[in-house]
């Protein structure tokens, strides 16, 4: 049986760098016409995640993610 490494390591995640990450996705997108938002929410996440702060990128594509899904409109 292998090992599968966690997706959400809590004991690495951030949860203040967490949720500035989502702040600070959603403080764009509301700037944005919401074509615009949408696409960079979508060219976004397609690209590669920042490493240099692991739980604010994460928050940022969360949020990103939400709002492609359906989440809160703008």
């Amino acid at each position: 049986m292998s090992s599968v490494p966690a997706i959400c390591d809590v004991d690495v995640l951030d949860a203040t760098e967490f949720r500035l990450g989502i702040d600070a996705a959603y403080a764009h997108l509301g700037t944005l016409p919401l074509p615009w938002a949408r696409h960079h929410a979508v060219t976004t996440l397609a690209g590669t995640i920042d490493g240099s702060r692991p739980s604010f990128s994460r928050g940022y594509r969360a949020a990103l993610h939400g709002f492609v899904r359906g989440g809160p409109r703008l």
